[in-house]
């Protein structure tokens, strides 16, 4: 076996995947996680919705491969231009926003019970927000606010957040 047709296998296996939930999805009547399903991770989100659903299929797929600790990185950082261009388009209000980011936290605290080596109900997953961009502008934004309100909202184990804070992060 050569690692090209390992990780081939890899993929199909978690189109595989994708496919079976988006089948029950179907099932369900739910059309808009049915249509999210058939693009991601197939293809490039297009939406904040979609980007959050394609993290957490590929984080998830990870976890399922025996890589544990995935972090979700400088998440306002990464996540931030979907959430912009979505609220710019009028697609997505703040408050509906603020509702994917808590399922989105939600979804990290209900497969804890796969993690096997970690403390039951903690998988270690963490977050950063904040901080100072390559330039040296402030990267704190309303996806930052967002996911501290949801943080603080929720009390949950995970994600954890890191904050990265410089002289000008505000107060608040």
């Amino acid at each position: 076996d050569t690692l090209d047709s390992y990780g081939q296998r890899e993929i199909d296996a978690i189109l595989y995947l994708v496919s079976k939930y988006r089948d029950e999805a179907l099932k369900q009547q739910n059309t808009e996680l049915a249509e999210i399903l058939e693009r991601v991770p197939r293809q490039s989100p297009r939406t904040f919705r979609e980007a959050l659903q394609f993290f957490r299929i590929i984080h998830f797929a990870c976890i399922l491969d025996g890589c544990h600790h995935v972090t979700l990185g400088r998440f306002d950082k990464y996540m931030y231009p979907y959430y912009k261009a979505d609220i710019n388009y009028g697609k997505l209000t703040e408050d509906k926003a603020y509702d994917l980011i808590r399922e989105f936290f939600l979804s990290f605290n209900k497969d804890s019970d796969i993690y096997s080596c970690v403390q039951l109900g903690d998988n270690g997953q963490s977050m950063v927000l904040g901080g100072l961009n390559e330039d040296g502008s402030d990267s704190y934004n309303k996806l930052s606010e967002l996911c501290l309100k949801a943080c603080l909202e929720l009390k949950l184990i995970d994600p954890k957040i890191n904050l990265r804070v410089h002289k000008g992060t505000p107060l608040e």
